[in-house]
């Protein structure tokens, strides 16, 4: 505003510039110029220079102890409180762009991409969005650097790629959205949210250092959302059973070490904490992503009867992998966390667990199984390295691994309606009895009959009075001390009248069988191994004992084969072999 000479008085009323960014900058101070050289004025204290910076359509303004002009970086005064920054909402958000700010007491600063924290970015009201931006709107990657905390609703958005560079962000608000578009990678990420609130991933995010869950759960806002664990990452276990990861959650494998994924879901308002520990087999590089979904279970109805009876149908896990070099070996063993929250554990209790696995066509098993005490949580694993991948879900079985003190148990029917009960028993040494147990359904069992233990031998036992249809048993042995085990479960169904055999091994293709039964019309099928019927067709039985011949089809390869014969009141199974 005019010459300026040495000995004048300056204030922010006759000086200002316009050169910085697009942004005014105006003296703040009364000083004395001292000296005048081209381009530089000396004054004889130092000055504060006011800044404006963009917040939204206004301008906040903060304070400068100085400018260089060579890499357009202020520095900002360091006994100034700069909290006003934070201070935008969602329709004023403070957007920072370029490398304008720089001091080592500010809140933030930007030098080149690199946005640094220098003290924790909080607004415990409102912090509303903070928003980082290219000035030049290329792609530039940001990094961010310090700790960065959001209290409240606030979020913080990029137009940009963004990372964070050995440091934290933590959400500590409710409902903070985790990832961006374009990716993301966090280096620590800490979620404790509000109340027990859920953060949520609205766009794929990468973790290289911890992931941390304080309080609340981490949410998505669709199931191809998730995070990424990269080979370094870590997961701590979260601070209590109710914080978990309720989306899709991958992790980076280039070792055979395990690695625990803390999963989770809500069922009809039911909290359902899960854990899946998984050790790929070799240190090959690829990634699993692990989901537990507490939902109707898809194919619920498509189960291999002959290792499975009933499988949960309301939660299941989903394992896929993927990010892996052709030709590399994925197999994996993998520990899924079983909690019948929605049914209580009693209805579970005394029963063979099983993990099922969905092949394409049914669910199969793919574990030893295990007599379940009625103890949680309670796990069960792979048996051995699984390769294919995919559903997962727990199933009762009516066939288990049998106790050490008792084997070859049979339930063989009668033409006399009664059902007999065989079994074997070595080493009884402390046994007091045995109680036999019959069930209709599988599940619940009542005692049919008790037997006094006399040493190794063989035993039996006539159910005179079986329900119509299939019938279940199973032998509970009582140690001398009370201590209880018990045998497979087995099964037989009522033989109203006669018997059926049927002639092994099939030569020339010419199936053979016997009926010694009341007149009926009898279903003939046979299956192959994967459960492929290649043979169907009506029997029709005038009673008595007659023999029949069928041929199996041209297609019908030498091996294993499965043959059903079935009429209203009478069924025989029989595996076959076709030579």
């Amino acid at each position: 505003n005019g010459d300026l000479k040495v000995g004048q008085k300056i204030n922010t009323n006759i000086f200002s510039a316009t050169t910085i960014r697009n942004n005014n900058i105006l003296l703040d101070t009364t000083a004395t110029i001292t000296a005048i050289s081209d381009t530089v004025i000396t004054f004889d204290q130092p000055i504060k220079l006011r800044f404006f910076i963009a917040n939204g359509t206004s301008l906040d303004t903060v304070y400068a102890t100085g400018f260089d002009a060579a890499s357009q970086t202020i520095t900002l005064d360091p006994s100034i409180n700069y909290d006003s920054l934070a201070t935008a909402t969602a329709a004023n958000p403070l957007i920072i762009r370029g490398a304008v700010l720089s001091a080592t007491t500010s809140m933030v600063s930007i030098v080149g991409n690199v946005v640094t924290v220098n003290k924790p970015l909080i607004n415990i009201d409102n912090l509303g969005i903070v928003s980082i931006g290219n000035p030049s709107s290329k792609p530039a990657t940001k990094t961010i650097t310090g700790t960065l905390r959001l209290i409240g609703i606030g979020t913080l958005a990029s137009t940009v790629p963004l990372v964070t560079d050995g440091s934290t962000v933590s959400y500590e608000g409710s409902a903070n959205r985790i990832g961006g578009s374009p990716i993301w990678a966090y280096n620590n990420l800490t979620v404790n949210q509000q109340n027990q609130t859920s953060a949520v991933v609205s766009s794929q995010a990468f973790i290289n250092g911890i992931l941390s869950i304080l309080s609340g759960k981490v949410t998505s806002t669709s199931s191809s959302r998730g995070i990424t664990l990269n080979e370094n990452a870590t997961f701590p276990s979260p601070a209590t059973d109710s914080c978990y990861v309720s989306t899709p959650l991958a992790k980076v494998f280039t070792s055979t070490t395990p690695f625990t994924y803390y999963l989770g879901g809500s069922y009809k308002g039911f909290a359902q904490p899960r854990k899946v520990i998984l050790t790929p087999k070799t240190a090959e590089a690829k990634t699993y992503s692990v989901g537990f979904y507490p939902s109707k279970i898809p194919n619920f109805a498509k189960i291999d009867i002959t290792t499975i009876k009933v499988i949960d149908t309301v939660s299941n896990y989903n394992v896929v992998v993927y990010g892996h070099a052709a030709g590399i070996d994925t197999s994996a063993q993998i520990t899924f966390q079983f909690d019948p929250t929605l049914n209580p554990a009693d209805s579970y209790k005394d029963s063979s667990l099983v993990l099922a696995r969905y092949n394409g066509s049914k669910y199969t098993a793919v574990s030893a199984p295990v007599i379940f005490n009625g103890t949680l949580p309670f796990n069960l694993t792979t048996a051995g390295y699984d390769t294919a991948f995919g559903r997962y879900t727990f199933a009762t079985v009516g066939s288990i691994l049998v106790p050490v003190k008792l084997s070859g148990v049979t339930a063989i029917a009668l033409v006399n309606k009664t059902i007999k009960i065989n079994w074997s028993s070595a080493n009884e040494l402390s046994v007091g009895k045995y109680i036999v147990e019959g069930s209709v359904d599988g599940v619940k069992f009542s005692t049919k009959g008790t037997l006094t233990a006399k040493g190794s031998s063989n035993y039996s036992f006539v159910d005179a009075t079986p329900s119509a249809g299939i019938n279940y048993y199973r032998i509970k042995a009582i140690d001398i001390d009370g201590k209880v085990s018990y045998s497979t479960i087995v099964s037989a169904k009522q033989i109203l009248a006669g018997t059926i055999s049927i002639v092994n091994p099939v030569k020339n293709k010419q199936l053979s069988f016997v009926l010694s039964t009341d007149a009926a019309n009898y279903t003939l099928k046979v299956t192959n191994v994967l459960g492929q019927s290649i043979l169907s067709k009506t029997i029709a039985h005038n009673g008595g004992t007659s023999t029949y011949s069928v041929s199996l089809p041209s297609s019908a390869l030498a091996g294993t084969y499965f043959v059903q014969l079935t009429s209203s009141n009478n069924q025989s199974t029989k595996t076959i072999i076709v030579e």
